[in-house]
């Protein structure tokens, strides 16, 4: 598994590029159970189409937001309300909500990684997965 810049707009840190997919994954199908303001489902677009790319991985696309504050406290919020999902979730159940959709992609799970030894490694989950997007979240908060 490759190391893959995470960015936003001029600012960035290196991530695993599969658990960054799984996370953009997660992220794109939790908030799309969500009500949101038009623009931001171009927010959501590009988050699904920048999963299929094993190489310089972005959540919100700095041309989308522009210099609008709003839209980027907007998605600082999203950001946030998928960071309180994963934190009431497990690996496993952060694996059962995207399996179907990483099916046949390019980080689909291996079977070698599929047992109860990596489902149960929750140290993995916080460190790697959720604390990625509290660095993002850092990042982006000092564009306010």
């Amino acid at each position: 598994m490759g190391q893959e810049f995470i960015i936003f707009g001029e600012k960035s840190f290196l991530m695993n590029s599969s658990i960054i997919s799984w996370i953009q994954k997660y992220m794109e199908l939790f908030l799309l159970q969500k009500e949101h303001p038009i623009w931001f489902y171009e927010v959501l677009e590009d988050l699904n189409s920048n999963f299929f790319m094993p190489y310089i991985k972005y959540f919100f696309d700095k041309d989308i937001i522009g210099e609008d504050k709003e839209r980027l406290t907007y998605c600082l919020e999203m950001l946030d309300l998928t960071i309180l999902q994963m934190q009431s979730t497990s690996k496993r159940e952060f694996f059962d909500f995207i399996k179907e959709d990483i099916k046949g992609t390019w980080c689909d799970i291996s079977h070698e990684f599929y047992n109860d030894e990596w489902f149960n490694d929750e140290k993995n989950f916080k460190e790697y997965y959720i604390g990625s997007l509290l660095k993002l979240k850092d990042l982006m908060q000092e564009g306010i």
